[in-house]
């Protein structure tokens, strides 16, 4: 507990929610899972990413979407983007660092955990740590990103035993 080493490269995660502009995460390498977007319409739903880089609608879209009445929703993120994300990372020889949504807010974290298991399988020597809360971001202002991973393995540690105490 808390005394990992990196022995490999690893990436940071974010979620949507973690919402750092595109520079922030070309600046510190930090790739993201997104979630989903969902408009409510009277056609009905809607669906669409919850895009951080405002490719697929602009800032100012979503606001006069908001502004006119529509209903947007957001929903977590899929095993399927998961499982896209982590595989090119660790296909790449490199760890992850996963700062998920807050477990309380979302869904998203529980389905982290079911990918991260199944990626384990294929790629045994690899290491994904999953912890809560990407507001923030703390790993950015922290100058020792080591001290941060072995915090961000503690508190998953933590949450898994809370989870089990549970049961």
């Amino acid at each position: 507990k808390g005394d990992y080493i990196m022995e490999r490269e690893f990436v940071i995660v974010i979620d949507s929610c973690g919402d750092l502009s595109t520079e922030l995460r070309q600046k510190y390498g930090i790739e993201y899972a997104k979630m989903g977007l969902v408009k409510k319409l009277k056609e009905g739903d809607v669906e669409v990413a919850a895009d951080l880089d405002w490719n697929l609608y602009t800032n100012k879209e979503l606001n006069d979407w908001m502004r006119g009445g529509m209903l947007i929703k957001t929903t977590q993120v899929s095993n399927q983007e998961y499982t896209e994300v982590f595989s090119k990372i660790l296909s790449q020889g490199k760890d992850i660092l996963y700062i998920a949504c807050s477990s309380a807010l979302s869904g998203s974290y529980n389905f982290s955990l079911v990918v991260k298991e199944e990626l384990l399988e294929k790629y045994p020597d690899a290491k994904i740590i999953i912890g809560c809360d990407a507001h923030g971001l703390d790993a950015l202002n922290n100058e020792n990103v080591q001290k941060t991973f072995n915090f961000i393995e503690e508190l998953e540690l933590n949450v898994l035993e809370n989870i089990e105490l549970k049961k």
